[in-house]
């Protein structure tokens, strides 16, 4: 999986969708921010310690910044996309969006 990730954070998001299920991630982020639930912290933790083993770095703080940002961001984006796919079953505007996603 490591070897398929075009960046270090990118790593920390494809773990996220191996490890938690997709009804898990709807609706989430990694602090529970912006009207939408947390992610489930125990989970969370599996995916710090494995990227932390496939990725050291002195300053794990920010570096995890980096990764929760691209996690809320990827599940931003999927929240979007499943928004069109349960709101609308034709043609409209949300899934002429749902095209760009």
């Amino acid at each position: 999986m490591k070897n398929a990730t075009s960046s270090n954070v990118n790593f920390s998001v494809k773990l996220v969708k191996f490890i938690f299920q997709e009804w898990e991630l709807q609706y989430r982020n990694v602090n529970s921010g912006h009207g939408q639930w947390a992610l489930d912290p125990e989970k969370l933790l599996q995916v710090k310690e494995i990227y932390f083993e496939a990725y050291p770095n002195e300053d794990e703080a920010t570096e995890w910044k980096h990764c929760e940002h691209a996690i809320n961001s990827d599940l931003g984006n999927s929240y979007l996309a499943l928004s069109c796919n349960s709101l609308s079953n034709d043609r409209g505007v949300l899934c002429i969006f749902h095209e760009y996603v």
